[in-house]
């Protein structure tokens, strides 16, 4: 199998180096999904952005919880961070102030995922999502903000951070962003926050012709930033591969049994595809030999086309069909002719 590999959005290779070596398999970046921010308090991203040795030590946690489309942040200490801390935090924080949002935005941590939280989100009528399918990660806004506020209270105080949570968030949310080039406070309450020497100060709201066209060239910016940052981030994507329905493919499917060995078959064949899952997933069906239906929901980076197969697939492929045609026939001890010419017209 030296040399052989099939990648499917980077994700499936097992190659082996020139010394003899197995090479380490190559991660399967999915392509950058744009996210519609929609309107002002629709989605939400949650996190626990700090438990670190220093606010352990005195017994808190922050809860931050930032809107998706103006960046404002809500923030609250707690001595835990459970389930029914989080789901108290949602509901005083967020659902009795701002309303009911229609979309949460978590990682893939249990107090998140759990049978506290999940009946809240479907009272709400709300969507919990992840920031990339099946590989949950920290969510940017969140991770940002995090590194924001520890960075402007450690300036200036060493101890009691819990103390100075609201002030930071203050400085953040009165802040200029770069990401969306007005304040965090301008969008969401339609209003600035002036710090104190800025009291002294007379300012005016000027034209309404200028005020418009400032909104239209920081929109233009913003979405050229978006544009730019989507173009980047596609440049690492391996490959991306559409099928339709009915097509036969490859699944990846490492086994997962007690007593799987390596030598186990980590592709199974045929797969049929029925159906598009949404969010790059299929809905592929498989007949086994004892003529059982079998459906699995497979991401399109653990699927092969069946047209152009790689040597590796193809020997692979004989192998599962003489298995299952001896499971079948148990007097059968070797492929018909007419099986084997049909692997070589599909192998041409």
């Amino acid at each position: 199998m030296s040399g052989a590999h099939v990648c499917s959005g980077g994700q499936m290779c097992f190659m082996k180096s020139k010394s003899g070596r197995k090479a380490r398999q190559r991660k399967g970046i999915p392509p950058y999904r744009s996210l519609r921010g929609g309107d002002v308090c629709d989605r939400w991203a949650f996190d626990v952005v700090d438990h670190s040795r220093k606010l352990e030590a005195e017994g808190c946690y922050v809860l931050a919880a930032v809107e998706y489309v103006t960046r404002y942040v809500v923030v609250v200490v707690t001595e835990q961070h459970t389930a029914t801390h989080i789901a108290a935090f949602l509901v005083k924080e967020i659902v009795l102030r701002f309303g009911v949002f229609r979309e949460l935005l978590r990682d893939g941590a249990p107090e998140l995922t759990g049978r506290v939280v999940l009946p809240l989100v479907l009272m709400v009528e709300a969507d919990q999502t992840n920031p990339v399918p099946y590989t949950p990660k920290k969510i940017g806004v969140v991770e940002r903000f995090r590194r924001t506020w520890k960075d402007c209270v450690s300036l200036h105080e060493q101890d009691d951070w819990e103390a100075w949570v609201a002030f930071a968030v203050y400085a953040y949310n009165s802040a200029r962003h770069s990401t969306v080039s007005v304040s965090t406070n301008e969008p969401m309450m339609e209003r600035k926050l002036r710090a104190p020497n800025n009291q002294v100060n007379v300012a005016e709201a000027g034209d309404l012709i200028e005020y418009h066209a400032r909104l239209v060239n920081s929109m233009t910016r913003s979405y050229e930033c978006a544009e730019r940052q989507a173009k980047y981030y596609d440049r690492r994507v391996k490959s991306t591969r559409t099928f339709q329905t009915g097509d036969c493919v490859w699944m990846y499917k490492t086994p997962m049994r007690p007593n799987a060995t390596k030598f186990v078959h980590r592709w199974i064949w045929p797969m049929l595809i029925v159906s598009d899952a949404g969010n790059e997933n299929y809905l592929v069906r498989r007949e086994d030999p004892n003529g059982e239906l079998r459906e699995f929901i497979a991401h399109v980076s653990f699927l092969t086309n069946d047209d152009e197969p790689t040597d590796a697939l193809m020997k692979q492929k004989k192998t599962l069909w003489r298995s299952s045609n001896m499971k079948a026939k148990p007097n059968a001890k070797v492929m018909t002719l007419k099986q084997e010419r049909l692997l070589e017209q599909q192998q041409r």
